[in-house]
């Protein structure tokens, strides 16, 4: 009688735990979603969620049952401070979107999810090896790279060609930059007034990448090596060639000047001043990698958007599943593609016979970029000069040498470091 008790007993207990399990499987699983409104580039844009409500929706179709929720119009210069709310209130996103200079800080606080035993090698093979490297903290994986936007070196293709000077190859070098500057600079009219320049936009930071270094040793600053110091001394010669006159992106605009360095985003984007390059310069014009100061330096510096996990996700495998679909789907990144200004993550959409279709189009310059050449940066760039520095220190840090580079008068640029480096070090920086 006791064991036909006890066995009625399981029995009942199993049914129970088969009818839980049913009910459990017909929730619906909520990933929450966190993300800004507008460009992860800085760049003036219409609606950034049409792509991804394209996504949620092919994705909550293959997954019946899950519902992808987000709260909208959260804007870029406000999403810092609100996501780092959210993690404080426990109650963060299951997903959400950081820059690649966020992902440092975000993993060795502990809130992002390890995923490298989530994805096999042959998943992550899929990415330029660029923007996976964004997505890495030390050796392990925390995010996935969903969008990148390289450095591009704009030519002026008809100002080269009327002095006499081939478009620089692959390889090209700063010392080729400097000599070509200092041909086209002159004063083209006769009126005593230079008119034509080399090169607008330079900064010390596309100088620094030339030298093959960052200003980050494991997220800690470190700016006072010779090759910063040969960096800043670069900018100050290059803007020696035009004397006292400050070159724009307008002169470059109108012709007047041979190099202009820009972002993908920057050249993607069609709309009236200030972003309006390719539709309404009167010039031929082509992109190529920026100068470096050794042929086998990579010095195009490239940034990448990700899609991270929350280490407190519910529904972890879920969510991994979901980024997966944003970054590694080939349907999916070409629609970001077409639809966005920056590059894919992917070779194989880059390469595509429809982005070759849509460079062709004019949508993005006709044969001012091509695909072959956006693949080739894409491969032969790196990531931020600055990952891990935190972003209160990395803007001081940066106004700092913007001013240094520029100011004519200081002749002791090592001892300005030496001095920069020491305010960091004790945590004075002014």
């Amino acid at each position: 009688m006791k064991v036909k008790q006890l066995f009625l007993t399981i029995l009942f207990v199993l049914s129970c735990l088969s009818l839980f399990l049913i009910w459990e499987n017909k929730q619906i699983k909520i990933i929450r979603l966190g993300f800004y409104s507008d460009s992860s580039w800085g760049i003036p844009t219409g609606n950034n969620s049409y792509v991804l409500d394209e996504a949620i929706k092919k994705f909550e179709e293959l997954h019946p049952g899950v519902r992808i929720v987000y709260d909208s119009g959260i804007p870029k210069e406000e999403y810092s401070n609100w996501i780092s709310s959210q993690i404080l209130k426990g109650s963060e996103p299951d997903v959400f979107l950081l820059s690649s200079d966020q992902l440092s800080l975000f993993a060795s606080k502990g809130i992002l999810k390890n995923l490298n035993s989530y994805l096999s090698q042959e998943d992550v093979s899929n990415f330029y090896d660029v923007s996976l490297q964004a997505a890495k903290y030390g050796d392990d994986l925390y995010g996935l790279p969903y969008e990148s936007n390289p450095m591009l070196m704009c030519v002026n293709q008809d100002l080269l060609l009327k002095e006499g000077i081939e478009i620089p190859k692959v390889g090209w070098t700063q010392k080729d930059l400097y000599e070509i500057s200092k041909k086209v600079t002159k004063d083209t009219d006769g009126d005593g007034i230079v008119d034509q320049f080399g090169i607008t936009g330079y900064s010390w930071k596309e100088s620094l990448a030339a030298f093959g270094v960052t200003i980050s040793e494991s997220g800690i600053p470190r700016i006072d090596s010779s090759e910063m110091k040969d960096a800043l001394s670069y900018i100050r010669e290059l803007n020696q060639l035009n004397g006292r006159y400050k070159v724009t992106y307008k002169d470059f605009d109108e012709g007047h000047v041979a190099f202009y360095p820009m972002s993908l985003a920057q050249y993607r984007t069609y709309k009236p001043f200030p972003y309006h390059v390719a539709k309404y310069t009167n010039f031929n014009w082509t992109c190529i990698s920026l100068p470096t100061t050794k042929e086998d330096i990579r010095s195009t510096v490239t940034d990448t958007s990700l899609y991270v996990v929350s280490s407190r996700a519910r529904n972890s495998k879920l969510a991994v599943s979901f980024i997966e679909f944003l970054t590694i789907n080939r349907e999916i990144q070409q629609n970001l593609f077409n639809k966005g200004q920056g590059s894919s993550v992917l070779p194989e959409v880059v390469t595509s016979l429809k982005s070759e279709e849509l460079m062709k189009k004019g949508m993005i310059g006709q044969n001012a970029l091509t695909t072959t050449s956006l693949d080739y940066i894409m491969k032969n760039s790196i990531t931020t000069i600055s990952k891990g520095i935190d972003s209160k220190s990395l803007v001081g840090i940066e106004e700092r040498l913007e001013a240094l580079s520029m100011d004519e008068n200081n002749t002791d640029i090592e001892g300005s470091l030496i001095k920069l480096q020491k305010e960091l070090d004790i945590g004075i920086l002014k």
